[in-house]
């Protein structure tokens, strides 16, 4: 089931759950330790992903020395590193500024043309929310 997990679907989490004692980059690599042999070289990718969303000057730093928004930039470059056909998403762009809200944001729209994948977020941001073909709003009755 971890493997299936690992190819088919990417997280974006809210909290950062980086690995402190590795760098960035080796971070973002985790999810090819467990891909096929034929996948497992995705350094254009990773680079690709890394210059659109702004963190290729962080690459070998390790995640205590990034700020919030660059280590939420790289969990997000770990979840779609492998283009996986679900990115499961908690407050993606809930600790970036604009700009780089933008760059996730049409990451995630460019990923779900171009290769099909569907985005399911879970935000409290309509504009986020706005962003997505289908809205589905929780209220609690009381």
């Amino acid at each position: 089931m971890a493997e299936w997990r690992n190819r088919k679907i990417g997280f974006v989490l809210q909290e950062s759950a980086l690995i402190d004692s590795i760098s960035i980059e080796d971070n973002i690599r985790l999810p090819l330790l467990y891909a096929s042999p034929d996948r497992k070289d995705f350094s254009e990718e990773l680079e690709s992903i890394a210059e659109k969303i702004g963190i290729k000057h962080i690459l070998k730093k390790k995640p205590l020395e990034c700020s919030g928004g660059e280590k939420a930039r790289a969990v997000f470059a770990r979840a779609v590193i492998m283009r996986p056909p679900l990115i499961l998403c908690d407050e993606p762009t809930a600790s970036l500024d604009g700009e780089n809200k933008e760059n996730i944001l049409s990451l995630l729209s460019r990923m779900n043309k171009e290769y099909n994948t569907t985005v399911i977020t879970v935000t409290h941001d309509m504009e986020v929310a706005e962003r997505h073909q289908r809205i589905i709003k929780l209220e609690r009755e009381m």
